[in-house]
């Protein structure tokens, strides 16, 4: 079999890319200013190098795996674009409105709406969890990834004007990734940083599930992003946040959404599990390949 690879007289191009991902380069890597991989370095590293049938058949082993990968990747990205395609569905393009909902203010919407603390605390080994805009992305909060913690004292504080619950949404009005919300689904309390609001809907007026996706639709976001003020760091302001509009279906309708979306949520997590899975699956296929076990 012939594989549609390039490759050299020994060695296919792709059997050496396997091979330098299974070693990895640490010790290739000079420099602490600035890390660079140097040729001088480079060409000490030493890979097996099989003959060119063996290659080809690791080589096919591994791009299999791979491409089991790259499957439940886009999976995953049609996944991620449930949610708002179901919300234009039932509720149309906020920027015309054609179902005429009735309009009220974020401030109106919402029993509360604050940001964390204006004063960075000094960070803790361990402690209360500190989650900042870096914890929040399109998927939603992710504390575990890079934890950050303050002491309980510094924590009692900043929780005292900003005590976030679950359900409630937080959305970044500071910096690069401004106009993204998530809600919180942790039952453990944390500090916030100002980079970061927290709106708390009136139960009687908005569920937590519209009021981030009406933040993390596109047209909504691009009227928000037109609010922001400042120089060298810009920012929403919690008064113009207050100010900023929404639209409010009937509760009921807004509650039929939210179960869809937890629905969609389960179905992330078991795809993040199986992502997971064939991740386990391809390092360990890598490594048994380049110690002779494949």
């Amino acid at each position: 079999m012939a594989l549609d690879n390039p490759r050299l007289d020994f060695i296919y191009f792709r059997f050496l890319f396997y091979a330098l991902l299974n070693r990895g380069l640490g010790d290739a890597i000079t420099g602490a200013a600035q890390p660079q991989i140097t040729r001088a370095n480079l060409t000490r590293v030493s890979i097996p190098v099989p003959p060119l049938a063996e290659q080809e058949r690791i080589i096919k082993l591994l791009d299999e795996s791979d491409e089991l990968r790259k499957l439940r990747t886009q999976a995953d990205r049609r996944t991620a674009d449930l949610i708002p395609a179901f919300f234009h569905e039932m509720f149309g393009d906020p920027a015309l409105n054609p179902h005429k909902w009735p309009k009220t203010t974020l401030g109106q919407a919402c029993q509360k709406l604050t940001d964390g603390t204006h004063f960075s605390p000094p960070p803790a080994e361990t402690g209360v969890p500190y989650i900042t805009a870096k914890h929040l992305r399109e998927q939603g909060l992710d504390f575990d990834r890079d934890p950050t913690y303050v002491s309980p004292e510094h924590h009692r504080e900043i929780y005292a004007r900003c005590d976030p619950k679950p359900g409630d949404v937080l959305y970044i009005k500071d910096g690069v990734t401004t106009g993204l919300a998530a809600v919180n689904r942790y039952e453990y309390e944390f500090s916030m940083l100002s980079s970061l609001a927290l709106m708390r809907p009136d139960a009687a007026k908005c569920d937590s599930e519209f009021l981030c996706a009406w933040l993390n639709d596109k047209a909504v976001k691009v009227s928000m992003l037109e609010q922001m003020a400042g120089a060298a760091i810009r920012r929403l302001t919690l008064v113009k946040l207050k100010k900023a509009p929404i639209l409010l279906p009937p509760l009921p309708l807004q509650k039929v959404f939210a179960k869809r979306v937890t629905e969609i949520r389960e179905l992330e997590a078991e795809q993040t599990a199986s992502r997971e899975r064939l991740d386990a699956l391809f390092q360990s296929m890598l490594h048994r390949a380049f110690r002779g076990e494949l």
